[in-house]
């Protein structure tokens, strides 16, 4: 949704980026090595092992009937197969990449009975407090992206 969000964004308005899209693409005003980036790189691991670790335990529990062949490899290349086609990273309209993400959350829709445990697992690793951290230093980070950006355009448009 993210890239969709972006193609359909007007130069007025905040992107509103998710927490993964913004740590995958960094920030050209703000270094990586920023205390921000660095908290919430260390939120999301935190958030997202506790999740995998329950996950884990849960592992050998699946549908027979499931085809579940596509999330044998790595759970790195698995999202990279599903979210950064070479259809989606080459859409130029908003309409067609709608189309594309509906497509991805089909598929995505149909891996659910291969993690029948998540529901529960994110349930049981939910910490509001860590939440709402690392929603807080996206906004911010965000914002903050944003003004230098918005910034840099308006001396790139006075020369």
């Amino acid at each position: 949704m993210d890239r969709c969000q972006m193609l359909w964004n007007k130069i007025d308005q905040l992107p509103l980026l998710s927490t993964v899209t913004l740590l995958r693409v960094g920030d050209r005003c703000i270094d990586r090595d920023h205390k921000s980036f660095a908290e919430l790189y260390e939120s999301v691991i935190k958030r997202n092992n506790k999740l995998h670790e329950c996950l884990d335990k849960h592992h050998y529990q699946l549908d027979e009937s499931a085809d579940c062949s596509v999330m044998s490899t790595n759970r790195t290349q698995w999202h990279s197969t599903f979210m950064e086609s070479d259809d989606l990273q080459n859409t130029k309209s908003f309409a067609d990449c709608l189309t594309h993400v509906n497509a991805v959350q089909f598929k995505c829709a149909q891996l659910c009975k291969c993690c029948p445990h998540f529901d529960k697992c994110r349930d049981e690793t939910f910490d509001a407090k860590a939440e709402l951290q690392i929603t807080s230093l996206t906004v911010q980070l965000i914002t903050q992206n944003y003004d230098c950006l918005r910034h840099k355009l308006m001396k790139m448009v006075k020369l």
